[in-house]
């Protein structure tokens, strides 16, 4: 009974933390991407959509390692952060190359 109460408090509190993690993740993706945006007004367009690629990869990067650390129950949760990560960076790759 006190197991499953102690089991129950840990899994609360995993979830709280990682409910954390990923709020300041977001916020500093959005205000990083404005920042940029702003920094890189004046300059061609194909620059800009690299420079947002590259950061939109990074923090679906920092998002992937994030629920490694806290390992959700769910698959889709646990490989979703990597695809978007993967395919951020290979657009960016593709757009800095061939633009």
């Amino acid at each position: 009974m006190i197991d499953k109460k102690t089991d129950e408090v840990r899994d609360i509190e995993k979830h709280m933390y990682a409910n954390v993690l990923a709020l300041m993740a977001i916020f500093a993706a959005i205000f990083t991407l404005v920042n940029v945006n702003v920094v890189a007004a004046g300059k061609c367009l194909s620059q800009v959509l690299v420079l947002n690629l590259t950061m939109v990869g990074s923090f679906g990067a920092l998002v992937a390692l994030i629920t490694a650390v806290v390992k959700p129950k769910e698959r889709w949760a646990r490989i979703t952060p990597w695809i978007v990560a993967v395919a951020a960076f290979a657009v960016a790759i593709l757009v800095a190359i061939f633009l």
